[in-house]
């Protein structure tokens, strides 16, 4: 893989799984992630400040329509991920969605992304 840090990664949650391991592995690769935003926008804060990004986001919609976000990185339970996937299909601002697994909760719904992703040209 090579990195490119032309392009910017917005990502959406602040849990474990991004201090842990989404930040400290797009750090080693020097790729650029813009900022983060959160249900908790301490957390978000608090995580901008520790991994030195440029923009702690006030709430997933802002972050969502911001037209600078190349990959829109979704780091929350599955539950919730179908609703932020057709969010930013909607905003036409990200080329591509990196989703955690599960992508749904069903079947059924995780073809039903698929397809929202490919009708608004995301990858």
């Amino acid at each position: 893989m090579s990195s490119s840090p032309s392009l910017s990664i917005g990502i959406i949650g602040s849990g474990f799984i991004v201090e842990d391991c989404h930040l400290p592995a797009y750090s080693k690769r020097d790729l650029h992630v813009k900022g983060v935003a959160s249900r908790s926008a301490e957390n978000a804060q608090r995580l901008c400040q520790k991994f030195g990004l440029e923009h702690a986001y006030d709430s997933i919609s802002s972050l969502v329509g911001d037209p600078d976000i190349d990959i829109a990185d979704i780091a929350v339970p599955p539950q919730f991920q179908p609703e932020l996937i057709r969010q930013i299909c909607s905003a036409g601002t990200a080329k591509g969605i990196l989703a955690q697994k599960p992508l749904a909760v069903s079947l059924d719904e995780a073809k039903e992304l698929v397809d929202v992703c490919d009708e608004a040209g995301i990858r």
